[in-house]
């Protein structure tokens, strides 16, 4: 099973950055764009998983969930890094960014007590629109002329979520949610 941690979206903020992405797709010759409802904001990817460790990311998953209180974030801008020479397209958050990095640290924590290695990285929380752009300007040019309106995304919950095909296609599916401390489950 082909793993991550994340954030989903709400429908309100999937619109606005699937309205973004195809303002972004003006700018470009190519690229693989990120289906709508796909979108989401990803906190750990995991990789390929045996099923029979999908209880212990639960239980981790859940340890953190109830060590965080619901906050609030925003699409704040475009952004983009190099990944093999081609362009990640990407919408950054604004907002309670501190509460995201402490959640993120946090499910480090709980991962490395299962054996998963912390991140080398440093986080770097995105929504990404497309892969493997070319872009037929500069990312400037592409940040001046695409607006990201602040649209709030409202954090109350993680999820598990598995990356498969189904007729082809790349689905990114939920296979656990659970609701952040004080919330009803």
């Amino acid at each position: 099973m082909r793993l991550f941690i994340a954030l989903e979206l709400d429908e309100t903020v999937k619109d606005q950055l699937d309205h973004i992405s195809n303002e972004v797709k003006q700018f470009t010759s190519k690229g693989r764009f990120t289906n709508k409802e796909n979108l989401h904001l990803t906190i750990r990817f995991l990789g390929e998983v045996k099923a029979d460790s999908v209880d212990e990311l639960i239980k981790a998953i859940d340890c953190t969930a109830n060590q965080v209180q619901p906050f609030a974030l925003y699409l704040d801008s475009i952004g983009s890094f190099l990944k093999k020479q081609k362009h990640v397209i990407s919408v950054g958050v604004s907002g309670q960014t501190d509460k995201l990095a402490d959640l993120y640290k946090a499910l480090e924590t709980q991962l490395e007590g299962i054996g998963y290695q912390k991140e080398a990285r440093p986080f770097n929380p995105h929504i990404t629109l497309g892969r493997q752009v070319q872009l037929n300007g500069t990312v400037k040019d592409l940040q001046s002329e695409v607006t990201v309106s602040r649209t709030p995304i409202h954090v109350n919950q993680l999820s598990l979520m598995e990356s498969t095909r189904v007729e082809g296609k790349l689905v990114y599916r939920p296979i656990y949610q659970t609701l952040f401390k004080g919330l009803k489950r």
